[in-house]
């Protein structure tokens, strides 16, 4: 009988195997794949333009923004450190490349 959800899959022609064939990526060929995530919010460069940490009165007070102009180079830092521990140099760092996204009840930039 099997998994269910693997059984479905095949009739359903779906998985890596189905993708691959479909752009025609035969065995022993690279294929190099990016995996990007969503990132609604545009770029980091647009958020310091529309003044995403900037203090607002009532609203964002000047602890919190400054909490979040750190929290934000922290994750960018974080982010490159990730990279070179994988080995992967990137010489394109600047904050028109960085992506923000926001998540439920917080928001940060990656």
């Amino acid at each position: 009988m099997g998994n269910p959800r693997v059984v479905a899959q095949k009739q359903q022609g779906s998985g890596w195997a189905h993708a691959l064939q479909t752009i025609s990526v035969l065995p022993d060929e690279i294929l190099m794949v990016m995996v990007l995530e969503l990132c609604e919010s545009g770029s980091l460069s647009s958020a310091l333009r529309n003044g995403t940490f900037t203090p607002q009165p009532g609203r964002l007070s000047p602890l919190t923004a400054r909490r979040m102009l750190v929290r934000t180079a922290t994750e960018v830092c974080r982010g490159m450190l990730h990279l070179h521990n994988a080995n992967v140099i990137h010489g394109d760092l600047k904050v028109r490349a960085s992506q923000a996204r926001r998540e439920p009840r917080k928001a940060s930039m990656i």
